[in-house]
């Protein structure tokens, strides 16, 4: 699936977001981006800078990067002014960004080594609202987004700590005119130019949390996957020629991904289904960041005395349930480390329509031993508590797949053994 296609699954799925609302825009924020824009352009520098303590508190409290993160926007701009020296410097270095003669290149620069002061939200958002035409509101979120998206080519990096350089930011408003332009042809653009676009890439960034009709994107992101089942070989037939030692490779890892992905979502579901959405939020694919943990999936219990943070191994395969899986010394080691908070997570016929997920909890030392790695397979008893698991997660789990792959996978002639 190219980026082009499925920045279109998104936009679809946005417009009918829209329509559904009964009206293009109408009900999606526009209205309150257009009032922002009108308060905003009617500040000049005479009167940011002769603003006092309690004016600055409305205009930068007016900003969404100040009232979303803090609880009380009051507190928050105090922290602002406090970080900038005062409330005459804080509003000189917004109106050397805002109305230099020679642009906002040096305001932000000078603010980039204080990110601290006046972080990247905010004077995106400032100037955004001042030149709705150039430049666009880039938090970490929509940042998140023009990566999900890729950006028809151009995938920016994800960072922990977010703060943009002048030219990191420019390159990121050229990627967001192209996205509103896109939405406008396909009838869901806006009246606030750039700003507008900050709609969509917020919904995106947030995958898709208010974006109830995602069903589209979805569908478009999983028939890549279904095209790739049974792809690779263990071997060609004795006398025939080698094994593709890649292609198994890339089919291994696909495999391996898709089950963690499925019990990403699982977990998800979980917490989300037993009114913990916060802890739904919290759980981690630690095995993207770091293959060495010994485990996969960071996640939580919940019962009486409250929730406890657990940690799950992953082990998937294409076949039943009994078939036979490899332990690695360090998961070993780490199940006996953790003991009752290390679980294990089997997850058999992953390509079916309904995965099988059986659970076994804490060290793995009773499942067999080798000096290096253990093959071992779950009993009877695990195997007959297996759950089913649904559409929606196995949906799900092949949209957080679609990033996770590394290699691009072939089609081969021959009939391919399930690993």
């Amino acid at each position: 699936m190219n980026n082009k296609s499925v920045f279109d699954a998104y936009a679809s799925a946005f417009r009918d977001h829209l329509i559904t609302l009964g009206g293009l825009r109408e009900e999606a924020d526009e209205p309150e981006r257009s009032k922002r824009l009108s308060y905003y352009q009617t500040i000049k520098k005479s009167t940011l800078l002769s603003m006092s303590k309690a004016d600055l508190s409305i205009y930068l409290g007016g900003t969404w990067a100040v009232s979303k993160f803090w609880m009380d926007k009051n507190v928050g701009v105090g922290q602002i002014v406090k970080k900038c020296q005062g409330t005459k410097q804080c509003e000189t270095f917004i109106s050397d960004m805002l109305f230099s003669k020679n642009g906002p290149k040096d305001g932000w620069e000078y603010l980039q080594k204080n990110p601290k002061r006046i972080g990247t939200a905010l004077k995106s958002e400032l100037l955004a609202y001042y030149y709705p035409k150039k430049y666009a509101i880039i938090n970490k979120k929509t940042w998140k987004a023009l990566g999900t998206l890729k950006t028809f080519g151009a995938r920016l990096p994800c960072k922990t700590v977010f703060s943009l350089t002048w030219n990191q930011y420019v390159e990121a408003c050229k990627k967001v005119k192209v996205i509103e332009g896109e939405l406008s042809k396909m009838g869901a653009g806006g009246n606030c130019f750039l700003v507008s676009a900050d709609n969509f890439l917020w919904r995106v960034g947030d995958a898709g949390g208010s974006l109830i009709n995602y069903k589209k994107a979805k569908n478009e992101i999983a028939k890549r996957y279904r095209k790739a089942k049974q792809i690779a070989a263990h071997g060609a037939k004795r006398g025939r020629g080698k094994p593709d030692w890649k292609q198994i490779a890339a089919e291994k890892e696909r495999v391996g991904l898709l089950g963690e992905a499925l019990v990403l979502e699982f977990e998800r579901e979980k917490l989300f289904s037993a009114g913990r959405e916060d802890l739904a939020k919290k759980v981690l694919w630690s095995a993207t960041d770091d293959d060495s943990l010994g485990y996969d999936i960071e996640s939580f219990i919940v019962n009486e005395s409250g929730e406890k943070p657990i940690f799950i191994e992953v082990k998937t395969t294409t076949l039943k349930g009994e078939m036979p899986f490899f332990v690695s010394k360090r998961e070993m080691r780490k199940s006996k480390e953790l003991g009752a908070d290390y679980f294990l997570y089997r997850i058999s016929e992953c390509d079916s329509p309904k995965p099988k997920l059986s659970v076994l909890r804490g060290p793995m030392s009773n499942l067999g031993a080798e000096p290096a790695t253990w093959a071992a397979k779950l009993g009877r008893a695990a195997l007959n508590s297996a759950q089913s698991i649904d559409n929606k997660t196995i949906v799900a789990a092949q949209e957080e797949l679609k990033d996770r792959m590394k290699t691009p996978l072939k089609k081969v002639a021959s009939t391919p053994k399930p690993i």
